[in-house]
């Protein structure tokens, strides 16, 4: 075989953005993340509007859906704004946008994280080829099984996708509890609509400068290193932050399991089921029976209808259970929160997750303190929103904290760094050897086979022009796969 056998190395199937190297990684793209930013702004206010409806009572303003009183939704004069018709009509408008906006970041994410076929060919065998630095990046992901902070990351496109599906069965959620009159809807509309602001943080994190850094600076020592993780991680001067993972989502699931109960009781309308606080109709624990419901209502106030928010005039014994559990999971969530809130500030390190480690734990002492709030100002709307906002707030930071120290945790390999020897077979190592002694200036020929699904090295060649020197360092004998 002679140098001029050789093509410029070729990877598998899935191409590569053009212009990118292993020192690059994943390109950052700033009016992505502004975007991205913006996506999660506007789902917040959404958010807030959400809870205007609620705390107002005005779900039901509009009667028809998604039409606005027989009117197109986008048509609806505005002279007829009024009232809850205004909270629930600007509910709808805002949910469309954010819609709008969900269509742009998915077509977005799949663009930028698409493999660039004219960036491939294929060889006289019908092998796939691609060419340039785009070899060495296809290498080091077929060798970790980790291909989220290589060249392109084909979980956030996908990931994008999932958003706009979420929106869309918002949307659909919200209009269905209209037109069915169905409570059970609207409490499950409030309980996705958490999930979907973690989703567009996930995203706006996964897009941001540091994210990418550190994302590629983990990728290149899962590859490049073949020691220990300790070892990894001093040499990186980073710490191992996979302690910290248990207890962020243990934090996390506390809180949406508390915001899950917390729509249950706002939608049910038994904010007030049990009137007074930190007590429960003047006891630790409050009355479970309907009959001892009643009889506490009038004890506590000789007009329960001033303050009870049910059709019928009185609580249940359901209305008061969930209210209840509402209180005493609210324990659990803090000392969950509280727990990783030290946890993080004691381990150092890292000054993205102390930031948002702080953050919390100021919104947990402003959280229970307007739920305090909500009971002694007999569930005012703008406290009860503040309230239900604030909640989607703390729960969107520890969904930031907790994808963060994902990221920082996955720093080193479990098995101390993966090696791209993997990709040929281990007899034929000494032929690669001896090949790249021969030619210490060739490259590695990667073919991919489609007839045998299976990806070889062929040989070795000049590497293309304009190879950055990181891929040269990375195309070295010590980090790729065996000759023929």
């Amino acid at each position: 075989m002679t140098d001029n056998d050789l093509q410029p190395a070729i990877a598998t199937t899935s191409a590569q953005p053009t212009g990118l190297s292993i020192e690059s990684g994943v390109p950052y793209r700033p009016w992505l993340h502004r975007f991205a930013i913006l996506f999660v702004l506007c789902t917040f206010v959404l958010i807030i509007l959400g809870g205007t409806v609620t705390s107002k009572g005005a779900g039901l303003a509009v009667p028809d859906w998604p039409n606005t009183f027989n009117y197109n939704m986008f048509l609806f004069p505005p002279s007829m704004w009024v009232g809850g018709i205004f909270w629930e009509h600007t509910h709808r408008l805002m949910g469309s946008l954010v819609g709008f906006m969900a269509i742009i970041m998915c077509i977005w994410l799949w663009q930028t994280n698409t493999a660039d076929e004219s960036e491939g060919g294929q060889d006289d065998s019908g092998s796939t080829a691609l060419r340039g630095p785009a070899v060495a990046i296809r290498l080091l992901q077929a060798n970790t099984g980790d291909e989220s902070e290589a060249a392109i990351r084909p979980w956030l496109k996908y990931f994008g996708i999932a958003t706009l599906i979420m929106v869309i069965a918002q949307g659909l959620m919200g209009g269905f509890r209209v037109t069915q009159l169905s409570i059970w809807l609207a409490v499950f509309h409030g309980i996705t609509a958490q999930v979907f602001v973690c989703m567009t943080v996930l995203i706006a994190a996964a897009t941001s400068r540091w994210w990418i850094q550190r994302g590629t600076a983990n990728h290149k020592s899962q590859v490049t290193n073949h020691k220990s993780p300790d070892a990894q991680n001093s040499e990186l001067g980073t710490r191992n932050y996979a302690p910290l993972l248990r207890p962020a989502v243990v934090a996390l699931v506390a809180l949406f399991i508390q915001l899950a109960l917390g729509a249950t009781v706002r939608h049910h309308g038994a904010g007030l089921a049990i009137p007074d606080f930190p007590l429960a109709y003047g006891g630790l624990v409050p009355p479970l029976t309907q009959a001892e419901i009643e009889t506490a209502m009038i004890a506590y106030s000789e007009t329960p209808e001033t303050y009870a928010t049910t059709e019928h005039g009185w609580y249940t014994p359901f209305h008061v259970a969930i209210h209840w559990s509402h209180r005493l999971w609210a324990i659990v969530a803090v000392a969950a929160v509280g727990y990783l809130v030290v946890r993080v500030i004691h381990f150092g390190g890292e000054k993205k997750l102390k930031a948002p480690a702080i953050a919390i734990a100021v919104m947990i002492v402003v959280q229970v303190s307007l739920g305090a709030a909500t009971i002694w100002t007999g569930r005012h709307p703008e406290v009860a929103t503040s309230h239900q906002t604030l909640g989607a707030v703390l729960l969107a930071t520890t969904a930031l904290l907790y994808f963060r120290i994902r990221l920082l945790a996955k720093a080193p390999s479990r098995q101390g760094g993966a090696r791209v020897d993997a990709i040929a077979p281990r007899e034929s190592r000494d032929n690669r050897t001896h090949a790249h002694a021969a030619h210490p200036t060739l490259a590695p020929f990667i073919r991919h086979d489609p007839v045998n699904n299976g990806t070889t090295l062929s040989g070795w060649c000049s590497p293309a022009p304009g190879t950055s020197p990181g891929i040269a360092a990375a195309l070295s004998p010590g980090t790729h796969g065996a000759g023929t």
